[in-house]
């Protein structure tokens, strides 16, 4: 737990990465609207005039899981170089560098509630003809989604202080994560044998499973996947902060 000074640092944090991102931009915060709609946009018309595959208002099914996706990969890959690009006040200040983490994963995460509902808005409208009751259960699946993704920033920031390469070869990483989490396909789309090692191997598949069945099919997924995301996610989350702290120490003589 963080104690009161540290809660308004941390708040302190993610106004500011707001506030940096899009200080420059003559439209601000509209883009946090305007983005998702425009990637919407373009979804439906590609994949419902062009590449027509055989699954009922694709688009649906896509953008169901891609904002999720988009928010993890931002979040992680921002991740690589927080420290050092922090080093400065690192070095100055003491306060938990665990904090520039998280406020990280918060203010991308403001982003990404805004591109959900927009995403929720239109599917209701569009596929589903109503707003599902299943949607109630959407904040549960960012939160574990949330925790999910601090599991993987964590180690990432933590050897990016030490191996400037890391910056370099993460994005193939997570290039081929993408490709091998059920985004832009459905898990049951996956062979039986396979399946098996998806879920084993690549703990997103515990969790981009639920927005597809939350958002797009518009039903309850069963309690054990709800337990299982969040058990794997929170444990994960322990073990990567267990790991950031171990080097914790050496960060500030290293940035």
């Amino acid at each position: 737990m963080i104690d009161r000074t540290e809660r308004a640092l941390l708040w302190a944090l993610v106004v500011r990465n707001v506030k940096v991102r899009y200080q420059r931009s003559a439209l601000g915060l509209v883009w946090a609207l305007l983005n998702p709609v425009l990637i919407i946009l373009c979804l439906v018309a590609v994949f419902t005039y062009v590449i027509r595959i055989q699954l009922e208002d694709f688009w649906a099914f896509l953008v169901s899981g891609y904002f999720a996706w988009i928010y993890f990969a931002h979040t992680v890959s921002t991740s690589v170089t927080i420290l050092r690009d922090h080093g400065q006040l690192l070095r100055s200040v003491r306060f938990p560098p665990v904090l520039l983490i998280w406020s990280n994963a918060i203010s991308r995460g403001i982003e990404f509630a805004i591109e959900l509902v927009l995403v929720c808005a239109v599917i209701a409208i569009f596929h589903h003809h109503g707003v599902p009751a299943s949607y109630a259960l959407l904040p549960l699946a960012v939160v574990i989604h949330v925790l999910m993704t601090v599991a993987f920033a964590l180690p990432v920031a933590a050897v990016g202080v030490f191996f400037q390469d890391t910056q370099h070869g993460l994005p193939v990483l997570l290039t081929a994560l993408g490709y091998i989490s059920p985004v832009f396909y459905s898990l049951y789309m996956v062979p039986e044998p396979l399946r098996a090692w998806f879920l084993v191997l690549n703990p997103l598949t515990r969790v981009f499973p639920l927005f597809h069945a939350v958002i797009y099919d518009g039903r309850f997924p069963p309690i054990m996947a709800w337990v299982l995301a969040a058990t794997l996610a929170g444990a994960l989350c322990v073990v990567g902060h267990a790991a950031f702290r171990w080097r914790r120490p050496v960060f500030a003589e290293v940035v």
